[in-house]
């Protein structure tokens, strides 16, 4: 409001920042009243997502700084399609193995505490194995289970950090 009333109407929305500003104001309005009416208050909100992009519209750095961002997007599209593929990969040989370590230790009980029953819980697993200190807690009942499969563990880990 304030931008509007010291730029003028004319100026103020010649700029596609301001117009999209404007526009995300509307419908935040209109989720405001919809949530006040009894009949539509437990549903979901649908402007909760929109309020990243309305403070990007507000501030210029932000702005050039996420426009720099969504430029460099497809130039590392090939180097997120190979890390995308070698997780899979390590996730099916992961799914394999350990299934297997599984069902002939009598240490290790079952699959589903490895958290390698399924290639999506291998994936999930060995992503989260990347991103966080969850090293103990996907690698160990695995290296309970049969210590050769650290192998496995040390070869992911030194593959994944120098792709």
């Amino acid at each position: 409001a304030a931008r509007l009333f010291m730029l003028g109407v004319r100026r103020f929305l010649r700029t596609r920042w301001h117009l999209l500003q404007l526009l995300l104001l509307g419908f935040m309005f209109s989720d405001v009243l919809m949530a006040a009416s009894p009949a539509l208050w437990q549903r979901t909100h649908f402007t909760r997502p929109m309020r990243a992009v309305f403070v990007v519209c507000s501030h210029r750095k932000l702005r050039d700084t996420s426009a720099a961002v969504l430029l460099m997007m497809p130039r590392m599209l090939d180097l997120l399609l190979l890390f995308g593929g070698l997780l899979l990969f390590f996730s099916w040989i992961a799914c394999l193995l350990f299934q297997w370590i599984a069902t002939s230790s009598p240490s290790a009980s079952s699959a589903s505490v490895l958290g390698f029953e399924t290639l999506t819980a291998s994936f999930y697993s060995l992503s989260m194995l990347l991103t966080s200190t969850n090293f103990p807690d996907v690698a160990l009942p695995a290296y309970k289970g049969n210590r050769a499969s650290m192998l496995f563990f040390i070869c992911f880990q030194a593959r994944a950090h120098v792709t």
